[in-house]
């Protein structure tokens, strides 16, 4: 995934390559080419990663916010939102199974 971000505060090349290696930390990133003339930066990334996250990684001088509206409402993803539901059922089950065959198994003595 790449997308397009402006990134505010940027006044030399100094600052381009603050940004770019700052960027490039993140675990997710992948390649990150920033432009101090533009003040934009065009991240790619193994998946998304929110401004929120991106902003925090930087020093407090520079702003980044998305360019692509897209971008801009993306939530943050959750990773396993059915299998949470299937394994909350499956340990229930298993719990039930335990004391039942206690229970049971208390009869037979």
């Amino acid at each position: 995934m790449t997308y397009t971000y402006r990134i505010t505060g940027m006044t030399s090349d100094d600052c381009e390559a603050e940004v770019k290696s700052a960027l490039l930390r993140l675990f997710k990133v992948t390649k990150a080419e920033i432009s101090v003339d533009n003040q934009s930066a065009v991240i790619s990334m193994d998946k998304h990663i929110p401004v929120a996250t991106l902003q925090n990684a930087l020093e407090k001088k520079y702003t980044i916010t998305a360019i692509d509206q897209a971008e801009m409402f993306m939530p943050a993803k959750n990773r396993y939102p059915a299998h949470r539901s299937l394994l909350l059922l499956l340990v229930s089950v298993i719990i039930i199974t335990i004391i039942a065959a206690i229970i049971f198994s208390g009869d037979n003595s």
